[in-house]
């Protein structure tokens, strides 16, 4: 959640370098959280179809390139929302599986009748 609003605190000066309005750098700014919001209950149920490890890792790979391409977008407000909607995706593979891969990890409640009784 860091990622969501990390970019706040820098949000005057991405107004300045970019020339663009207030508006304009909201969207560059929620684009992420929204993004999240939606794809998560999708790509959670994805996940239960075809696999958590390949939703993870497809997050890992799609944050990776969102990051890359919101760092070496040029000073276009455009192909920055673009990278944040990529970041935004991958966020969502992994925010909707991380707790359910560690759920599955483990086998659950000791049983009744256990050696320690």
């Amino acid at each position: 959640m860091v990622n969501s609003t990390s970019l706040l605190v820098a949000l005057p000066t991405v107004m300045i370098s970019l020339h663009t309005t207030f508006f304009v750098a909201v969207w560059i700014l929620l684009i992420y959280s929204l993004v999240l919001t939606v794809l998560s209950p999708f790509l959670g149920r994805e996940a239960d179809l075809v696999g958590r490890k390949r939703i993870y890792s497809t997050g890992y790979i799609l944050f990776f390139a969102g990051s890359t391409i919101a760092a070496v977008s040029p000073p276009d407000p455009q192909v920055l929302i673009l990278g944040r909607v990529v970041q935004g995706s991958g966020a969502a593979c992994l925010f909707s599986n991380s707790l359910a891969i560690i759920t599955d990890s483990f086998s659950g409640p000791p049983q009744l009748g256990g050696p320690w009784q």
